[in-house]
C-alpha cells in the first residue's frame, strides 16, 4: 500500500526542479533540523528547542513547500506545549493543520489535530478543544500508519481531561491501551 506523505517526501529528493532550486539535500537537512528541535525539548532544554524551531520554521518557508512549512510548525507547536505556552502554540499548529488539509497530508493530519485539541484545552477552550478532538478522532482511523494512533488517543485523552471530559478522557486512554496491547500482539505473531 502506497503511503501518500512517503511518496511526497521521496518525490522531493527525485524532484528536478526542486533540487535545482533548494538543493537535493535541502530536504534531509530541514527534517534534520527539525528532530534537532524536537531532541531538545525532550531533554528540557526548552530554549534551544524554540531556538532550532524558529530556524526550521525560517528555512522551512525560504523552501515554500508545504510539507516541510507544516512539520516546522508542528514540531514547535508541540515543544511550546511542552514548555506550556498552549497560547504560542495554536497559531503554529493552526497553521500545520490548514497546510495538511490544503495540501492532503492526511497522515500528519491525526498528530496535529491532537496536539491542537490539547493546547486549546491546555488554554482555556474547552469547547473548541473538543470539536478539534472529534475532527482528530475520524481522520486518525483510515490513516495507513498504525504506530501513532495509541499516541494520538493519549493526546486526545489529556485534551479531554483538561477540558472537564473525564469519562471521555477514561474512554479514550482504555482504546489506546487496547489499540497498543493489540500492536504488541501483531508484533509477537
Amino acid at each position: 500500500m502506497a503511503i501518500p506523505i512517503l511518496e511526497l517526501c521521496a518525490g522531493l529528493l527525485r524532484d528536478l526542479a526542486a533540487r535545482e532550486r533548494w538543493g537535493r539535500s535541502t530536504f534531509i537537512l530541514l527534517n534534520a533540523l527539525i528532530a534537532e528541535a524536537h531532541g531538545p525539548s525532550e531533554l528540557g532544554d526548552m530554549a534551544r528547542a524554540v531556538e532550532v524551531g524558529i530556524e526550521a520554521i525560517d528555512w522551512a518557508e525560504g523552501t515554500e513547500h508545504a510539507f516541510v512549512i507544516e512539520r516546522a510548525c508542528g514540531c514547535l507547536g508541540h515543544i511550546h506545549l511542552q514548555r506550556g505556552a498552549p497560547n504560542q502554540a495554536i497559531p503554529l499548529l493552526e497553521r500545520a493543520r490548514a497546510l495538511c488539509e490544503e495540501h492532503g497530508h492526511v497522515v500528519s493530519l491525526p498528530w496535529i489535530l491532537s496536539e491542537l485539541s490539547f493546547a486549546y484545552a491546555a488554554s482555556g477552550a474547552p469547547d473548541r478543544a473538543r470539536v478539534a478532538a472529534k475532527e482528530a478522532m475520524s481522520v486518525n482511523m483510515p490513516t495507513a500508519i498504525k504506530s501513532g494512533h495509541s499516541g494520538i488517543l493519549i493526546r486526545l485523552a489529556e485534551a479531554h481531561h483538561r477540558a472537564s471530559s473525564p469519562k471521555e478522557a477514561e474512554r479514550l486512554a482504555w482504546a489506546a491501551t487496547a489499540q497498543a496491547n493489540e500492536l504488541c500482539e501483531e508484533l509477537r505473531v
